[in-house]
């Protein structure tokens, strides 16, 4: 396991574990239930991180987060 990315919302990282799992890309969402901690420990404790199964599937995975981000290529034809 490793650690691939925080994710500034649960929902933005339930969304980013979507994309990795439709990729083929195993992952976990850790930390989903540390924000009713928030102000008890260190924020950057609490953000929802995304972990991948296989560290060799890293460069992969940041690829398809990148584009998740930025959304459709605007020059991409369809």
């Amino acid at each position: 396991m490793k650690r691939l990315t925080r994710a500034p919302n649960l929902i933005t990282a339930q969304h980013w574990v979507n994309v990795l799992t439709t990729a083929g890309v195993p992952c976990e969402l850790h930390n989903r239930y540390l924000n009713g901690a928030m102000g008890e420990i260190p924020a950057d404790q609490y953000a929802p991180e995304i972990w991948i199964t296989d560290g060799r599937d890293e460069a992969l995975a940041l690829r398809l987060l990148e584009r998740a981000r930025n959304g459709p290529d605007a020059n991409a034809r369809p």
